[in-house]
Protein backbone atom coordinates (compact mmCIF):
# COMPACT_ATOMS: atom_id res chain seq x y z
CA UNK A 1 0.00 0.00 0.00
CA UNK A 2 1.00 3.67 -1.11
CA UNK A 3 1.06 5.89 1.91
CA UNK A 4 1.96 9.46 2.82
CA UNK A 5 5.61 9.80 4.72
CA UNK A 6 5.91 12.72 6.86
CA UNK A 7 9.98 12.41 8.38
CA UNK A 8 12.43 10.25 7.47
CA UNK A 9 14.67 8.04 9.52
CA UNK A 10 18.59 8.69 8.98
CA UNK A 11 19.94 7.47 5.64
CA UNK A 12 22.13 4.74 6.85
CA UNK A 13 22.59 2.80 2.88
CA UNK A 14 24.72 4.40 0.41
CA UNK A 15 21.85 4.51 -2.00
CA UNK A 16 21.47 6.59 -4.77
CA UNK A 17 17.74 7.16 -5.63
CA UNK A 18 17.23 6.82 -1.49
CA UNK A 19 19.95 10.17 -1.63
CA UNK A 20 17.91 12.18 -3.93
CA UNK A 21 14.63 12.10 -2.49
CA UNK A 22 16.55 12.46 0.82
CA UNK A 23 17.96 15.88 -0.36
CA UNK A 24 15.13 16.87 -2.25
CA UNK A 25 12.96 16.41 0.34
CA UNK A 26 15.24 17.92 3.10
CA UNK A 27 15.32 20.95 1.46
CA UNK A 28 11.71 21.74 1.00
CA UNK A 29 9.58 18.97 3.21
CA UNK A 30 6.50 21.47 3.35
CA UNK A 31 6.38 21.71 -0.53
CA UNK A 32 7.39 17.86 -1.64
CA UNK A 33 5.30 15.13 -0.84
CA UNK A 34 7.05 11.93 0.03
CA UNK A 35 5.17 8.66 0.31
CA UNK A 36 6.22 4.54 1.00
CA UNK A 37 5.18 1.80 -0.52
CA UNK A 38 5.01 -1.33 2.35
CA UNK A 39 7.25 0.72 4.40
CA UNK A 40 10.15 -0.35 1.57
CA UNK A 41 9.61 1.49 -1.87
CA UNK A 42 10.18 5.21 -1.19
CA UNK A 43 8.64 8.04 -3.62
CA UNK A 44 8.43 11.72 -4.27
CA UNK A 45 7.58 14.47 -6.11
CA UNK A 46 9.86 17.51 -7.22
CA UNK A 47 8.99 19.75 -9.51
CA UNK A 48 6.35 17.41 -11.53
CA UNK A 49 8.84 14.63 -11.55
CA UNK A 50 8.66 11.66 -9.73
CA UNK A 51 11.62 10.08 -8.13
CA UNK A 52 11.68 6.35 -6.98
CA UNK A 53 13.83 4.47 -5.01
CA UNK A 54 12.28 0.66 -5.75
CA UNK A 55 8.95 -0.89 -6.74
CA UNK A 56 7.25 -3.26 -4.69
CA UNK A 57 4.11 -3.75 -6.37
CA UNK A 58 4.34 -2.99 -9.50
CA UNK A 59 0.95 -3.12 -10.79
CA UNK A 60 0.01 -0.27 -7.74
CA UNK A 61 3.07 1.56 -8.30
CA UNK A 62 1.19 2.23 -11.90
CA UNK A 63 -2.04 3.37 -10.78
CA UNK A 64 -0.23 5.63 -8.81
CA UNK A 65 1.17 7.21 -11.64
CA UNK A 66 -1.59 7.06 -13.62
CA UNK A 67 -3.42 9.07 -10.49
CA UNK A 68 -0.07 11.73 -9.99
CA UNK A 69 0.66 12.09 -13.94
CA UNK A 70 4.35 12.99 -13.76
CA UNK A 71 6.26 14.77 -16.13
CA UNK A 72 9.29 12.63 -15.81
CA UNK A 73 9.70 9.62 -13.83
CA UNK A 74 13.44 8.96 -12.86
CA UNK A 75 14.80 5.62 -10.90
CA UNK A 76 16.97 2.17 -11.86
CA UNK A 77 16.74 1.18 -15.09
CA UNK A 78 15.45 -2.12 -13.27
CA UNK A 79 12.69 -0.51 -11.83
CA UNK A 80 11.44 1.07 -15.41
CA UNK A 81 11.18 -2.55 -17.12
CA UNK A 82 9.25 -3.73 -13.63
CA UNK A 83 6.72 -0.57 -14.46
CA UNK A 84 7.55 -1.55 -18.41
CA UNK A 85 8.46 2.37 -19.17
CA UNK A 86 10.72 2.75 -21.96
CA UNK A 87 13.90 4.81 -21.03
CA UNK A 88 14.14 8.32 -22.61
CA UNK A 89 17.20 8.36 -21.44
CA UNK A 90 19.92 5.32 -20.07
CA UNK A 91 22.34 6.93 -17.44
CA UNK A 92 25.07 5.30 -15.53
CA UNK A 93 25.50 5.46 -11.51
CA UNK A 94 28.93 5.32 -9.92
CA UNK A 95 30.39 6.13 -6.83
CA UNK A 96 33.92 6.27 -4.39
CA UNK A 97 34.71 7.48 -0.93
CA UNK A 98 35.54 11.06 -1.07
CA UNK A 99 39.16 10.28 0.98
CA UNK A 100 40.96 13.26 -0.10
CA UNK A 101 41.68 15.49 2.52
CA UNK A 102 43.61 18.47 0.78
CA UNK A 103 43.81 19.62 -2.58
CA UNK A 104 46.84 21.67 -4.47
CA UNK A 105 44.33 24.25 -5.99
CA UNK A 106 42.35 26.91 -3.81
CA UNK A 107 38.54 27.14 -4.37
CA UNK A 108 37.19 30.68 -5.00
CA UNK A 109 34.05 32.33 -3.51
CA UNK A 110 31.46 32.71 -5.88
CA UNK A 111 27.74 33.92 -6.25
CA UNK A 112 24.96 31.80 -7.58
CA UNK A 113 25.43 33.58 -10.95
CA UNK A 114 29.19 33.02 -11.27
CA UNK A 115 28.49 29.42 -10.55
CA UNK A 116 25.44 29.54 -13.06
CA UNK A 117 27.56 30.65 -15.65
CA UNK A 118 30.37 28.21 -15.04
CA UNK A 119 28.18 25.40 -14.93
CA UNK A 120 26.60 26.60 -18.58
CA UNK A 121 28.27 24.12 -20.93
CA UNK A 122 27.10 21.70 -23.45
CA UNK A 123 26.45 18.31 -22.12
CA UNK A 124 25.01 19.96 -18.91
CA UNK A 125 21.15 20.28 -18.74
CA UNK A 126 20.56 23.24 -15.95
CA UNK A 127 17.42 24.94 -14.81
CA UNK A 128 16.73 28.56 -15.59
CA UNK A 129 18.30 31.05 -13.97
CA UNK A 130 15.39 32.32 -11.47
CA UNK A 131 14.46 28.77 -10.44
CA UNK A 132 18.84 27.72 -10.07
CA UNK A 133 19.35 30.72 -8.01
CA UNK A 134 17.09 30.36 -4.83
CA UNK A 135 17.32 27.01 -4.81
CA UNK A 136 21.62 27.26 -4.34
CA UNK A 137 21.18 30.15 -1.36
CA UNK A 138 18.53 28.17 -0.07
CA UNK A 139 20.58 24.91 0.18
CA UNK A 140 24.33 26.59 0.52
CA UNK A 141 22.89 28.56 3.71
CA UNK A 142 21.89 25.98 5.46
CA UNK A 143 24.63 23.74 4.35
CA UNK A 144 23.57 21.09 2.05
CA UNK A 145 25.33 22.42 -1.06
CA UNK A 146 28.70 22.57 -1.68
CA UNK A 147 30.49 23.80 -4.68
CA UNK A 148 34.14 24.08 -5.52
CA UNK A 149 34.98 26.93 -8.19
CA UNK A 150 37.71 28.68 -9.77
CA UNK A 151 36.62 31.41 -12.16
CA UNK A 152 36.77 31.14 -16.05
CA UNK A 153 38.23 27.50 -15.26
CA UNK A 154 35.80 24.88 -13.71
CA UNK A 155 32.74 24.42 -11.03
CA UNK A 156 31.64 21.50 -9.12
CA UNK A 157 28.18 21.46 -6.99
CA UNK A 158 27.66 18.43 -4.89
CA UNK A 159 24.21 18.35 -2.21
CA UNK A 160 24.29 15.80 0.18
CA UNK A 161 22.91 14.06 3.56
CA UNK A 162 24.19 12.84 5.86
CA UNK A 163 27.20 10.81 4.97
CA UNK A 164 26.61 10.93 1.65
CA UNK A 165 26.43 13.01 -1.29
CA UNK A 166 25.81 13.20 -5.08
CA UNK A 167 27.56 15.33 -8.26
CA UNK A 168 24.96 17.88 -9.52
CA UNK A 169 27.18 19.16 -11.81
CA UNK A 170 30.80 19.48 -12.75
CA UNK A 171 32.03 21.73 -15.58
CA UNK A 172 35.74 22.45 -17.10
CA UNK A 173 36.69 25.58 -19.44
CA UNK A 174 39.95 24.58 -19.70
CA UNK A 175 41.41 20.98 -20.52
CA UNK A 176 42.56 19.33 -17.30
CA UNK A 177 40.50 21.12 -15.14
CA UNK A 178 37.54 18.88 -15.07
CA UNK A 179 40.03 16.86 -12.80
CA UNK A 180 40.44 19.68 -10.55
CA UNK A 181 36.85 20.22 -10.49
CA UNK A 182 36.81 16.92 -9.32
CA UNK A 183 39.43 16.83 -6.47
CA UNK A 184 38.20 19.71 -5.15
CA UNK A 185 35.05 19.07 -4.38
CA UNK A 186 35.52 15.82 -3.41
CA UNK A 187 38.00 17.19 -0.64
CA UNK A 188 34.97 19.35 0.45
CA UNK A 189 32.78 16.24 0.83
CA UNK A 190 35.59 14.45 2.87
CA UNK A 191 34.82 11.00 4.29
CA UNK A 192 31.56 10.80 2.58
CA UNK A 193 31.15 8.37 -0.15
CA UNK A 194 30.15 10.57 -3.40
CA UNK A 195 27.86 9.66 -6.25
CA UNK A 196 28.02 10.78 -10.18
CA UNK A 197 24.98 9.92 -12.77
CA UNK A 198 26.17 10.45 -15.82
CA UNK A 199 25.84 9.75 -19.60
CA UNK A 200 27.79 6.74 -21.31
CA UNK A 201 30.76 9.83 -22.62
CA UNK A 202 31.47 10.73 -19.42
CA UNK A 203 31.67 7.23 -17.81
CA UNK A 204 35.38 6.89 -18.48
CA UNK A 205 36.23 10.62 -16.89
CA UNK A 206 35.02 8.80 -13.41
CA UNK A 207 36.18 5.73 -13.61
CA UNK A 208 39.74 7.50 -14.27
CA UNK A 209 39.30 9.60 -10.65
CA UNK A 210 38.27 6.21 -9.17
CA UNK A 211 35.13 5.66 -9.14
CA UNK A 212 32.76 1.99 -9.46
CA UNK A 213 29.66 1.95 -11.34
CA UNK A 214 26.86 0.80 -9.10
CA UNK A 215 24.11 0.24 -11.32
CA UNK A 216 22.09 2.34 -13.85
CA UNK A 217 19.73 5.04 -14.21
CA UNK A 218 16.64 6.21 -16.54
CA UNK A 219 13.99 8.71 -17.45
CA UNK A 220 11.11 8.20 -18.24
CA UNK A 221 9.25 10.54 -20.45
CA UNK A 222 5.23 10.97 -20.29
CA UNK A 223 5.38 12.51 -23.77
CA UNK A 224 3.07 10.23 -25.54
CA UNK A 225 0.00 10.90 -22.97
CA UNK A 226 0.13 7.41 -21.47
CA UNK A 227 -0.81 8.83 -18.29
Amino acid sequence: MITPLHALPPLEKADFFRLKIYCAWECYPDDIPLWTQNDRTLLCMSDGDLLLDGCDDADELLSFIRFTKPRRIFASREVLQQLNLPVAEELYVLSRKAERADSTFISYEQSSKEIYELLSVEGLSLPEYEQFAPDFCRRLNHGWLHYFAIPQKCAALTQHSDDFAFICGIASHEKGYGTVALNGILRKNYGRTVFSCCRADVRGFYEKNGFSLTGTAGYWENEDGLF
